[in-house]
Parts: C-alpha cells; sequence; structure tokens
C-alpha cells in the first residue's frame, strides 16, 4: 500500500484485530477436540485408554516391587 492510499484511509481500517489469549485457547481447544474425534477412527471401537494405561504400568513396574 502506498502512502497516498495510506493517507486516504481513515486509521481504524489500518489496524488489524489482535486476537484475545481467550481466543486463541478457544481455537487450540476446537482444535484438539477435532483432533481427538480424528484420532478415534484409528482405535478398535472398544478400546479403553484407562485399561490400556494401567495394563502398560502393571507390565513396567510389577519387576521393580
Amino acid at each position: 500500500m502506498s502512502a497516498l492510499q495510506e493517507q486516504a484511509l481513515p486509521k481504524e481500517h489500518l489496524k488489524f484485530p489482535q486476537a484475545t489469549e481467550a481466543d486463541e485457547g478457544m481455537k487450540a481447544f476446537q482444535k484438539l477436540d477435532a483432533a481427538r474425534e480424528e484420532i478415534k477412527q484409528y482405535f478398535p471401537a472398544d478400546f479403553d485408554p484407562d485399561k490400556e494405561l494401567e495394563e502398560a504400568r502393571l507390565e513396567r513396574y510389577e519387576s521393580i516391587s
């Protein structure tokens, strides 16, 4: 944009709205939520992450005790 064009436009047209932290947080959450839905399609229907985690913990730390 040339200097002449900048002078012709009111100042409010030259400013870009700044995203707030809340806006950025909300966008990040929406992306995360969408990613979760996409990732679920790769797991079996009966997949239980809590059960898987518990089994992995037992397998890994059973030998320590």
